[in-house]
């Protein structure tokens, strides 16, 4: 392995540290929306729940394809997680609306 190598597995792993850590910061706003979301007084009408229920799914989403890197797996695995995901959603706001 030549230094130039080494520099340039340093600068992939800088732009992934990143990015990983712009998606940690969405996912910190995103926890922050649904706090406020949830605090809402009119929780009682099915579309505040409903708009937290959408927030966590997105949640999902990012954390399946980044931290578990479900973006460079195969194809049928990342196509099982998002049907688990978007299954989980249809049921969850099923119970709300």
């Amino acid at each position: 392995m030549t230094a130039m190598d080494i520099r340039d597995i340093a600068e992939r792993d800088k732009t992934g540290t990143l990015k990983l850590l712009g998606v940690w910061a969405v996912l910190v706003a995103a926890t922050l929306l649904a706090l406020v979301l949830g605090l809402e007084r009119s929780a009682t009408s099915g579309l505040v729940p409903a708009a937290i229920i959408i927030v966590c799914v997105m949640k999902m989403m990012l954390i399946g394809m980044y931290f578990m890197e479900l973006r460079i797996a195969d194809r049928k695995l990342l196509a099982a997680f998002a049907t688990y995901v978007l299954g989980t959603c249809a049921l969850l706001l099923g119970f709300y609306l």
